[in-house]
């Protein structure tokens, strides 16, 4: 694939948040509920997590006009046992399914120590590390997981029978970026083909196999292929990546009476019903020790390991999250660079949906 320099547009983050508000209401969700999830993704994109940010505005409302995301869903439990809950999203949008959940589970980890939803029934949940941070900006550890469709092959395989299946986990500090991993169990997110894609870029080899099994540097063909589970090979311990990938499979699907990934790729029937599946955790420091002296141990050990010597070539080390956290900062007092060729396709929508498109920022274009 012939690479090119890809351009982007600056939008100011609260004209992203009432276009994509503007976007769902059209699309049929409540007032309420539009601002939260537009607030969500847009958030997303602020932290640079573009391949699960405003992109998937299209792909959301189209499927909540389809009827295939229930604009209108009853979020409820079908299971309570006090610090565990088993959660029936209705379809609906896997941001409101996922953050409903986690609010149950902090409520339950104040009372009991810790709060565990498993999620079933939800649809596409965006960033994992939404609800991780929703838990930790809370005081509490979060933990999110998801399964991600069937795009991942097993290690030394060639067939795409897992999904992507991120875990994320987050922890508040006290001071300075907190400590946010968010990572696919596979070498990169399957959104990350179609991101490459709209760039003309190549994606480097190692990312994805071929509909051949071959190993490709095209994003067009990697999505048509299978991804490769994190740690690329077996001799670079892909095996790893693939349990990974394994363990969110059980705890995502199997757990909560969905089809695994490999049991959909063989077309299994599954009476169960279908959907995505999430996994939330909360803990509530406290009932574990001081969340003060907690937060000061957790602050003090990511800035040594900042402090620590950089190998040759690497200005600093950045502890996990610690970017996104402070691009998230930058963009929401000056805007947020968006993909050209994703905001055209937001423009598209606008007119779809009747809504007014979303206006860029005087200075039109900057670099990522």
């Amino acid at each position: 694939m012939q690479s090119s320099q890809p351009t982007y547009t600056l939008v100011a983050a609260e004209e992203l948040r009432r276009f994509g508000a503007d976007c769902y209401l059209a699309a049929g969700l409540s007032e309420a509920d539009a601002r939260t999830a537009a607030s969500l993704l847009v958030r997303t994109e602020l932290r640079g997590v573009e391949t699960h940010g405003v992109l998937w505005f299209p792909h959301y409302c189209h499927a909540l006009r389809a009827g295939t995301i229930n604009p209108t869903p009853s979020i409820h439990c079908t299971q309570d046992l006090g610090a565990m809950l088993l959660v029936e999203g209705d379809g609906g949008l896997g941001h409101l399914v996922s953050s409903w959940a986690m609010s149950r589970c902090m409520e339950r980890a104040a009372v009991h120590g810790v709060g565990v939803a498993a999620v079933r029934g939800s649809r596409h949940n965006g960033a994992a590390s939404l609800y991780a941070l929703q838990a930790q900006e809370a005081g509490f550890i979060g933990l999110s997981l998801t399964n991600g469709g069937v795009r991942v092959a097993p290690a030394g395989g060639r067939e795409a029978l897992l999904g992507t299946n991120p875990i994320a986990f987050a922890a508040p500090t006290a001071s300075g970026a907190p400590f946010v991993m968010d990572m696919a169990t596979s070498v990169v997110a399957g959104a990350k083909m179609r991101v490459f894609a709209l760039k003309g870029q190549s994606i480097p080899a190692g990312w994805a196999l071929d509909e051949e099994g071959r190993i490709t540097t095209d994003p067009e063909a990697g999505d048509r292929g299978a991804l490769l589970p994190l740690g690329s090979t077996l001799e670079m311990s892909s095996y790893k990546g693939f349990a990974l990938g394994l363990v969110v499979e059980t705890l995502c699907s199997a757990l909560v009476g969905l089809n695994t990934g490999p049991e959909k790729a063989r077309g299994v029937p599954n009476p169960g019903g279908g959907g995505a599946g999430h996994f939330l955790m909360a803990i509530n420091i406290e009932s574990l020790g001081d969340p003060a002296e907690f937060r000061e141990r957790m602050a003090r050990t990511l800035t040594l390991l900042r402090e620590s010597a950089p190998m040759e070539g690497v200005e600093r080390i950045y502890t996990p999250g610690e970017l996104e956290w402070l691009r998230e900062t930058s963009k929401e007092r000056e805007g947020a660079p968006v993909l050209t060729a994703t905001l055209n396709a937001l423009r598209d929508l606008a007119v779809e949906l009747g809504v007014r498109e979303p206006t860029p920022l005087p200075k039109a274009s900057a670099p990522r």
